[in-house]
């Protein structure tokens, strides 16, 4: 599974550990995926939700060296943080210091139990207020992490036994005791303990849980079988659905008390002979609607008690596969466990779903004993709990590492990996020369010889320097506007036979400002460069023969980005793009001066007089390999023109269409979809010596999953006969649309009503 993460683009692939025997368990899988950064999350006992009964200390002290002794593992502390104060101590290393140990580091801390507090988190107001009321304990009181009540947090047993930490609210007292009463026994003493308190367990579950007992009659609690279909329908929908809101707690609510009420439908219909007349639905859901209609024609209903064979089909759709787990108990047997405490997080999120009074002290909150004294704060905004520990951090560190001096500080150009240390190439892959402002790097022309180390050849580019070059060279994505891309620039400047790379040097700092490569003709084929300290401009040059352009891709080097320090400017480089491909097409194009706008508000252009040749007909025919006695070159004679041919006589007005302002998206992710030519019935083929006109206009401009679609329709006249009409379709990858530009032309058929007598003319005058 690891190589397929890899492939999709995962960078980091991360395993939270709870025992020594998990820890050795992930350094395992990291000698096994050395390429791979692998993330070890050490939680311990004090972690929020599931957790272990491991103290957060001894386990780490026993494998620290084993676990730096493997490179790739990233070592995150993943429990009981929530501020700098907390976490410093991890961070710098300091905390070996208690133990009598040397500095023991680890690379991250990781916030979890304090960001469901943030602003930006979906849970409930009440249930983030009740957190910042628990006083949590401190990281050092091993013996109070799993007592009854430590520091406001207890530990449960989940559905499948493991422990977890929950804030001491009144569900989760009532897990505690049936989990220190029941499910620490052995199963197959289990449900005879269950039986034995019925009475007492259900009332405690409609009294102080998120899941009540299903099963009640005048508000007391009954069993099944005492129920009638109508309140058993009643009953699912007051579990199932919001009234206040019109709307299912689930999907597979509605369907659940569709199909009983179907059931309940089925097994009464026979018993029911009394004529009810209809009546205008009463609800916004047909669901709803369908229960109101079985309650009214099946009166049955209110009296008749549920079937043993119901009561079956009704416990089946409880543990229906696939399905959310249903808001009730509806009986104490096996199931017990899967009703109680499966998929029991969602609820802190909406309240309005929990049955009965203070939904807060119904739910079960995941909250570590020691993270949850950092939070007071209810709907704290996520930045300013960041920017918090940040700050705290930076001024921590410097106190600690630097007494507090930013002179003591060092200077490096961005946070990341030192250049490789590659002092030249091996054997004869390149020869190297300069003087003091300029090194040159001229590659072998054997393919076979060029280095394959991208590091190492970017360290032979930028030197012993970490600059702007080896940011461009070696980080993982660029940041184009909202989204990360992956970084193409190693590949533009990677090594390739027969070329020469001149980096220029700042005489003062030794660092690269530039690097140009030259092809084997000594023609530049593309420079880098860097200006203001900041502005990086990728320009490639491009000569095909009859003109010469460059296009130029401007990025900014931020080095206080160090995960992504390379941001494209997405606007000046497009236009750029934009600008080299309409020179590219149009420059060298014949009917440049006959180009007209038109200025319709429709995108469109007309070219007026384009001549049909015999030597451009024999061009194309060359290129696209028709080799065909009916066609130039292969008769003088020749005087029909290919179908095909129709599109290369539309293919400059769509470039210039393509390229128009109000058209334009990046024409490097572009990609054609279809192209159709329609013939005019009836008209004479081209012909060469003819002159035509082009006239092409956008007629659709449309957002898709893929991305931006454009749709050009060319209409080819001769004289004042058109000949035909090439629709071409172009999507723009990963491109967006206003919805307000999005449009469509259409052609509506021609429609014919006939009026065969004077009523039908009649009839059609009389309508305003």
């Amino acid at each position: 599974a690891i190589p397929k993460l890899q492939a999709a683009g995962l960078r980091f692939v991360a395993f939270r550990a709870g025992t020594v025997g998990q820890i050795r368990r992930v350094v395992d899988i990291a000698k096994q995926h050395p390429l791979v950064s692998v993330v070890l999350q050490w939680t311990g006992g004090r972690n929020g939700g599931r957790h272990s009964f491991e103290e957060f200390h001894i386990p780490i002290l026993q494998t620290y060296s084993l676990i730096r002794a493997q490179p790739n593992v990233v070592l995150v502390a993943g429990s009981g943080f929530g501020d700098a104060e907390s976490a410093l101590p991890y961070l710098s290393g300091s905390w070996g210091e208690l133990f009598e140990r040397t500095c023991m580091p680890f690379d991250g801390i990781m916030l979890g139990s304090r960001v469901v507090c943030a602003l930006e988190s979906p849970a409930a107001l009440e249930v983030k207020s009740l957190i910042a009321e628990t006083r949590g304990i401190d990281g050092y009181d091993l013996p109070a992490l799993f007592t009854d009540n430590a520091g406001g947090v207890v530990s449960v047993l989940d559905v499948d036994g493991v422990p977890v930490h929950v804030v001491a609210n009144r569900a989760a007292l009532l897990c505690k005791e049936l989990s220190d009463t029941v499910f620490s026994q052995p199963r197959d003493k289990q449900l005879a303990l269950l039986q034995s308190r019925s009475s007492e367990i259900a009332a405690r579950l409609t009294a102080d849980y998120m899941r009540p007992w299903f099963a009640t009659r005048d508000g007391e609690p009954v069993e099944l079988q005492d129920m009638t279909y109508a309140q058993i329908l009643n009953r699912l929908v007051e579990l199932m659905y919001v009234a206040s809101e019109r709307r299912w707690i689930h999907p597979s609510y509605r369907n659940f008390v569709s199909r009983f009420g179907e059931r309940t439908g089925m097994r009464l219909i026979a018993a029911s002979v009394e004529f009810v007349p209809q009546v205008p639905p009463a609800h916004y859901d047909p669901v709803l609607d369908e229960i109101d209609t079985v309650m009214r024609m099946l009166p049955t209903a209110h009296t008749q008690l549920i079937a043993s064979e119901d009561i079956q089909f009704f416990l089946n759709m409880c543990q229906r596969p696939g399905q959310k787990p249903v808001p009730f108990v509806p009986v104490l047997d096996e199931h017990f466990a899967d009703y109680l405490m499966l998929d029991t997080c969602w609820q802190i999120e909406d309240l309005r779903s929990v049955a009965g009074d203070d939904p807060h002290q119904r739910v079960l909150i995941r909250q570590g004993p020691v993270s949850v004294r950092h939070t007071t704060i209810p709907n704290e905004p996520l930045a300013d709990i960041l920017n918090g520990v940040h700050r705290g951090l930076v001024n921590g560190l410097l106190a600690e590492q630097y007494g507090g001096s930013m002179d003591r500080v060092p200077v490096a150009a961005y946070v990341g990996r030192d250049p490789a240390d590659c002092k030249k190439l091996p054997g004869p892959a390149a020869d190297a020369s300069g003087f003091s402002t300029e090194r040159t790097y001229r590659l072998s022309h054997d393919a076979s010889l060029l280095p394959s180390d991208g590091e190492a050849w970017a360290s032979m580019l930028c030197g012993a320097h970490k600059c702007w070059l080896h940011a461009l060279l070696t980080a993982q994505v660029i940041v184009r506007g909202t989204q990360h891309v992956s970084n193409y620039l190693p590949q533009v400047l990677r090594p390739r036979a027969g070329r020469s790379f001149s980096v220029s040097v700042d005489e003062s700092s030794n660092a690269p400002t530039a690097v140009t490569v030259y092809a084997e003709n000594g023609t530049k084929e593309l420079d880098i460069s860097i200006s203001d300290a900041s502005r990086v401009a990728l320009r490639i040059h491009h000569d095909n023969g009859l003109i010469q352009r460059s296009v130029c891709l401007e990025f900014t080097y931020n080095p206080r980005t160090p995960l992504a320090p390379i941001h494209e400017d997405v606007a000046a480089s497009d236009e750029n793009v934009r600008q080299f491909f309409a020179d590219i097409w149009l420059l060298a194009s014949d009917d440049a001066p006959a180009v007209e706008g038109l200025d319709d508000g429709e995108m469109a252009f007309v070219s007026r007089g384009i001549a049909v040749t015999s030597d451009k007909v024999a061009e194309y025919c060359r290129s696209v390999g028709i080799d065909l006695p009916a066609y130039p070159p292969n008769t003088d004679q020749a005087t029909s023109v290919p179908m095909d041919y129709l599109s290369v006589l539309a293919l400059p007005n769509v470039f210039r269409t393509l390229t128009a302002p109000g058209v334009y998206s990046n024409l490097l992710h572009m990609v054609q979809t279809r192209n159709v030519t329609e013939l005019v019935s009836g008209v004479e083929p081209l012909m060469i010596g003819d002159a035509v006109d082009v006239v092409t206009r956008v007629v659709e401009v449309s957002g898709q999953d893929s991305g931006k679609t454009v749709v050009i329709r060319a209409t080819i006249h001769r004289g004042t006969d058109q000949l035909a009409t090439v629709h071409t379709t172009f999507v723009f990858l990963g491109a967006s649309v206003d919805p307000l530009h999005a449009f469509r032309f259409t052609t509506e058929p021609n429609m014919v009503v006939s009026f065969k007598t004077a009523n039908d003319i009649a009839v059609l005058e009389s309508k305003e």
